[in-house]
Parts: structure tokens; sequence; C-alpha cells
């Protein structure tokens, strides 16, 4: 009757230690792939940390319409620089005040233009701007210049 009871202890201290390593085991494996997500999430924040993000955007402004571009990002946007589909004859000339030589976090440019001077109301815009992450990022916009 001891032996059975010795091969009973026996067997279930090695299921214990079986179960307690298969556990550990899986711990780790968890805890590795934790540690690589909260890397990678680290990684984008510093991505986006040296990141200038533009927005565009038309509203109203009386009779005129205003044309504002607006750095979103927690970077220092370089060098700006503003392209359209076709000549925009509403706007007040581009080239006097692009290329802009720098626009920080949450500031913004705005162009004062008459809708009523446009040929068409759909127009291609084309940014381009330089930051701490890229140099010559591009982004294109479709608005919609109507009144």
């Amino acid at each position: 009757m001891d032996q059975i009871g010795t091969v009973i202890s026996f067997l279930s201290l090695a299921l214990c230690g079986w179960v307690y390593f298969r556990h550990e085991k899986k711990l780790k494996t968890q805890q590795e792939e934790i540690n690589a997500l909260q890397l990678d999430r680290m990684l984008k924040e510093k991505e986006d940390d040296l990141r200038a993000r533009m927005e565009i955007r038309s509203s109203k402004a009386g009779a005129n319409r205003i044309l504002c571009i607006t750095n979103t990002g927690k970077a220092t946007a370089r060098d700006l620089r503003f392209a359209c589909s076709e000549e925009l004859t509403a706007l007040p000339d581009p080239g006097k005040l692009f290329p802009y030589p720098s626009l920080r976090p949450e500031e913004s440019v705005e162009m004062k233009y008459a809708p009523e001077m446009l040929e068409t109301t759909i127009q291609t815009v084309t940014l381009e701007w330089d930051d701490d992450l890229k140099e010559g990022n591009c982004e294109s916009y479709t608005l919609s210049l109507s009144s």
C-alpha cells in the first residue's frame, strides 16, 4: 500500500512540474509578444514625433473664401511648396508666399481667393515639404473651391 501512495505522489509531483514549466513557457512567449508590440508602438510614436502632416481646407470669409494649409503633425514642416493642377487666377500669386520657410505644429498659412474667378471649381492641389523624418514629402488634395 505504501508503494501505491508513493507512486501516486511521484506522478502528481511530475504532473505539477510539467504543468508549471509548460505554463512558464507560455508566459514567456506572451511576454515576448507584448514586448515586441510595445517596441513597435514606441517606434511608431517616435516616427510620428518627427513627421509633419499637412491638412488643407477651404472656408468662407465674407465675400471671399480662404484656403487654409495647416500643419497637424508634431514636427516642423520646412520648405513648404504649393502647386495646382492648373493656373488658379482666383488665388493671389502663390509664388510670393511659397516656398514657405517653416510651418510649426498647429500653425497655418492662409490665402484668400475669389471663387467667382475660378474656371473650374474642383482643383487638385499638391503640397510638398521636408520634415525631420523625410525630405520631399508630397501629398495631393482634391478640393471643391466653389462659393
